[in-house]
């Protein structure tokens, strides 16, 4: 089987997911509006591969104009990999172009924001949304969560293939450290919407009420919101106490979490969370806010402990809980481990995937 997918080449959505197919034993091309800005070459394995490259010509800082040369750039690529089924990925640039194509086995995934923020920017990019779920002849949510809110703008059935987690990559073994010394971290854009605030304050209630425990908090992400949250820490003189990791590439999430004793993710909005699989995956227990996505994503509260969103002080005394009850720490971990590997392991969800290209194929015949 060939696919030819469309889009993001920085992804790590986009690499896990290609890299899966492609050992499967699927040809597979991968075709990028964007450019690669990390020192990463993974696609080159692949099958056959295109990024959009800027010209030295003044038109080409112009949308239109990169839009314009992309079309005729896949269109190309159509003609010479010669697909049984193109896949764009996110449901507003990237299909927009795929659906251009008129190619008759069309299948568009839908990521989040491109579900829960474009349509709502202005008109114009709600009907794009709508164009691109009517244009596209099957369309796929990463969670039931979001397969609701695609359905307010399509009547159309909805398939529902989350995002994996390679358990390969997890031991699994880790145990809460006897010492002194407890790491809670964060694995996220520092952003009002993913409430680091939050979590820097829940964290000075957790020093102050732990005391005679090494508690360190590590942020492992960039973003806007950086300067802003450095300074509360420094106002909370949580200086010594908070280390900021910054940017970490995908791959050395499994290593890095081998060393954090917590999870902690306080999210005032989302539409889905694989940071919660990853932590889930490495027996990482967690403390999350209660929105409906990561509600779907653990389960249960014998997967995570639930906080209301915005309640700094609830998360704290949820963190303390997981330090000093061993018994709880261990039996969310584990819970954790097993729910996630019985309904997000990548092996599954690929194989999803491919059954869903099969489908497509013998109905067109």
């Amino acid at each position: 089987m060939r696919v030819l997918v469309v889009a993001n080449i920085n992804s790590t959505h986009t690499k896990k997911w290609l890299n899966a197919l492609k050992d499967k034993g699927l040809s597979v091309y991968l075709f990028s509006l964007h450019h690669p800005i990390f020192n990463d070459d993974w696609y080159k394995h692949l099958d056959g591969y295109y990024h959009y490259q800027k010209s030295k010509s003044i038109f080409s800082n112009f949308l239109v104009f990169k839009y314009l040369i992309s079309y005729f750039k896949l269109k190309k690529c159509i003609s010479e990999f010669n697909p049984d089924i193109l896949h764009s990925h996110y449901l507003s640039n990237y299909a927009f172009i795929a659906n251009t194509m008129k190619f008759r086995n069309h299948v568009s995934t839908a990521w989040g924001s491109d579900i829960f923020i474009f349509p709502k920017t202005n008109f114009i990019s709600k009907v794009i949304l709508k164009y691109n779920l009517r244009s596209a002849q099957n369309i796929i949510s990463t969670s039931y969560f979001m397969r609701d809110e695609i359905n307010k703008y399509t009547p159309k059935e909805i398939n529902v293939i989350p995002f994996g987690i390679d358990f390969s990559l997890f031991s699994g073994t880790k145990k809460l450290k006897k010492q002194n010394i407890i790491n809670i971290s964060c694995f996220k854009k520092i952003d009002y919407t993913y409430g680091t605030d939050l979590l820097i304050q829940a964290f000075k209630i957790v020093k102050e009420k732990l005391n005679e425990h090494d508690i360190r908090l590590n942020i492992i992400g960039d973003g806007k919101e950086m300067e802003n949250v450095q300074s509360l820490v420094k106002s909370l003189e949580l200086t010594d106490n908070v280390n900021f990791l910054g940017w970490q590439s995908p791959d050395s999430v499994p290593k890095l979490l081998e060393n954090m004793d917590i999870c902690v993710y306080l999210s005032r909005n989302e539409s889905f969370g694989v940071s919660l699989l990853e932590a889930m995956a490495s027996k990482t227990p967690m403390v999350v806010s209660n929105i409906p996505a990561f509600k779907e994503v653990i389960g249960s509260n014998l997967n995570g402990l639930f906080v209301e969103v915005g309640d700094f002080k609830e998360a704290a005394n949820a963190i303390i809980k997981l330090v000093t009850e061993t018994e709880l720490y261990h039996s969310v971990a584990n819970n954790a481990y097993l729910h996630c590997l019985k309904h997000y392991n990548l092996e599954e969800n690929i194989n999803k995937q491919i059954n869903l290209y099969n489908s497509i194929l013998s109905n067109s015949k």
